[in-house]
Formats: C-alpha cells, structure tokens, sequence
C-alpha cells in the first residue's frame, strides 16, 4: 500500500503539470470534482468483491484503461477492485482450477475496453483537453483514500481456512515503530522512483 501511494502521488503531480492554467477555478472545480467522485467510488467499494466472471471481466475493462489513461497503472486499478492478488496468482498459475478461463475472461473484458474506452478518451481529450485531465488529477487524489497504508481491520471471515478481510477503516498510525518507517521509505522511493521515470523520458523526448 505504502508503495503505491507514493506511485500514485508522483503521478498527482506529473498530471498537475500537463493542466494549463491549472489554478482557474473552473479547473479547480473540475479537479476537486474528480476527487470527490473518486473518493465517494472507492467508499462504496467492499474490501472482498465477487469473484464471478461477469466481474472478473469487468475487472479487465475497467484494469485496460490504464494503458490509455495518463497517470494511472493498471495495478492500482486492480487493487481498488480488489482483485490484484486474484488476478496475479491466476498468472503465475495458469493451468491451476480455473485460471485459465479466469485469465481468458480477464483478458475479453481487457480488449473490449480498449476498443471502446480508447474512442470515448480520444473525444474527450480533443475536446474537453483540461477538463479531462483536471478530473483525472482529481480522481488520484480522491482515490488515495482506498490505498492509505494504515488501516484497521473491523470484520474478518474464515474461507476455507484463509481469513478474509470483509471491512477494515483507515487509521492514523499510533505508533512510530520500524514499520511505520519502513512505509514511509516505501512511500518515497515510489515517489522518487515516478519522478524519475518521467524526467528521464522528457530528456530522451527532448534529445529525439
């Protein structure tokens, strides 16, 4: 989680700086827009969701937009479904089960979205350029709530001898021990590692 937030929040600020005149309200508004959806999207969202095809295929549509949308990894996605682990040990295990239809179904959801969402962004980036990219911004900062590290667990359940986190809540760390330190050096070395990538991208850019 603590990886991640730092990933995500590099990419806040790599988005931030492709919005021109970023400090309008209007593009205010629109950003705080996207935070708001984003963080009422994720609140909603259960910590064990179905594992039916039908999500699973959804889980495909929704991951494959982050190949099209700017700032966003289709990991994160995933997690915020709650179908990273899921989906990651379907790979690493193809054959087991039923992984291989899971992997099958996965990856149908993933074409369709491609096809389809990479129209619907095209329009609304030639467009609707800053709005799109305003409410964008807004939705990472909105959906940093659903990967805030420190969490307290309120309902387990035991499936098949594994126990399953069924709710949980954020919480503020109570304790300044090594593994809080150790998630704070996660969380900057995500946050390096981003702003890193894109500074090196935009020297080769500038060098083509």
């Amino acid at each position: 989680w603590s990886l991640f937030m730092g990933l995500i929040a590099a990419s806040v600020i790599i988005l931030g700086k492709e919005i021109e005149n970023i400090k309008s309200p209007l593009n205010i508004f629109w950003i705080i827009f996207g935070a708001v959806f984003a963080f009422i999207v994720v609140s909603l969202i259960p910590v064990t969701t179905p594992e039916g095809l039908w999500f699973i295929f959804f889980c495909g549509f929704i991951a494959i937009m982050a190949m099209i949308l700017p700032g966003i990894s289709g990991s994160f996605l995933l997690l915020i479904l709650g179908k990273y682990q899921y989906i990651t040990g379907a790979i690493k295990n193809p054959f087991a089960d039923q992984n291989f239809l899971i992997l099958i179904v996965f990856s149908c959801g993933a074409a369709l979205g491609l096809l389809g969402f990479s129209r619907v962004l095209n329009y609304f980036l030639k467009h609707f350029r800053v709005q799109t990219m305003c409410v964008l911004t807004g939705i990472l900062i909105g959906s940093l709530k659903k990967i805030w590290p420190w969490k307290e667990v309120l309902e387990t359940v035991t499936v098949r001898g594994k126990v399953k986190v069924l709710r949980e809540q954020n919480i503020i760390p109570s304790s300044f021990d090594g593994e809080f330190f150790l998630a704070i050096g996660l969380i900057i070395i995500g946050f390096v590692f981003v702003l890193v990538l894109e500074n090196l991208s935009r020297k080769k850019n500038l060098s083509q």
